[in-house]
């Protein structure tokens, strides 16, 4: 919301959007007005389209958005299902925005997986963790290959992961 201020023989317009001051003199009152008006409806549409869907998509949304591509590509079920199996293996942070998923809760949840258990009862083997993080990875990428601006954390860990287990490719 603007303020209008009368100094001498002018008019002050002043209006702050996110912290950021904006201000301007004019001769009249309604030029200030119609100024005001425009330009906070310009900078409010600026902000409006820079809003990247990075910042609104869920991981499970972007899991999601993985399966449809698969789906599409006709690919085969395991790999469907492998992907969807993401769902249970990150819950923790399944409705978490993909931009506030941080390398260390990635890293968290990634630990998380050694202590569960496999199909057999007993825990999960470290390429098994790797292949659940590969995947983790390709949607990831999926969203990067869509134009998201996001890290691919879960590629970062794979790595740690493969050097703190004495791994290669």
């Amino acid at each position: 919301m603007a303020t209008f201020e009368k100094r001498k023989d002018k008019w002050r317009v002043r209006f702050y959007i996110n912290k950021k001051r904006y201000e301007a003199n004019f001769i009249d009152k309604e030029t200030a007005e119609l100024w005001a008006t425009y330009k906070e409806s310009v900078i409010e549409e600026i902000n409006n389209f820079e809003f990247g869907l990075e910042k609104s998509i869920t991981l499970f949304e972007a899991i999601e958005l993985k399966i449809e591509k698969l789906e599409k590509n006709k690919s085969d079920k395991k790999s469907i299902s492998d992907v969807l199996f993401l769902k249970n293996d990150f819950k923790d942070i399944l409705n978490e925005k993909i931009c506030m998923i941080s390398y260390n809760d990635l890293l968290i949840q990634s630990k998380k997986l050694f202590t569960m258990k496999g199909k057999t009862g007993g825990s999960l083997s470290i390429v098994t963790i790797l292949n659940k993080l590969r995947r983790l990875s390709s949607v990831y990428n999926a969203l990067i290959e869509d134009g998201l601006n996001v890290e691919n954390f879960p590629l970062k860990i794979c790595s740690y992961f493969k050097s703190v287990h004495n791994l290669v490719d």
